[in-house]
């Protein structure tokens, strides 16, 4: 970020586990001491309407994301989806 960009602001924070077949996810949101957890089937429908849902819930704003790899489906649909920060939660 450089010094002339604000500061973004997070509606909320979402860490998930990639697995071969479900994805198990954990969310707060940014005003909250309340953790959701939940899973996602490994299916490219299944996610992508997953990411559409989160997506609607806060209304496209953005969503830091954290998640175990560097590469792969998810991080290329973190990339196509705007209202998503993705990070290497393993760095």
């Amino acid at each position: 970020m450089s010094p002339n960009q604000p500061e973004v602001q997070y509606v909320a924070f979402l860490a998930i586990d990639w697995a071969d077949q479900k994805h198990v996810w954990s969310l707060q949101e940014a005003n909250s001491s309340t953790r959701e957890r939940g899973e996602v089937e490994h299916m490219p429908k299944a996610v992508e309407a997953w990411v559409g849902q989160m997506s609607q819930r806060f209304a496209g704003r953005p969503i830091a994301v954290a998640v175990e790899q560097i590469r792969g489906a998810l991080v290329l649909l973190g990339v196509k989806t705007p209202v998503h920060s993705f990070g290497d939660a393993s760095a």
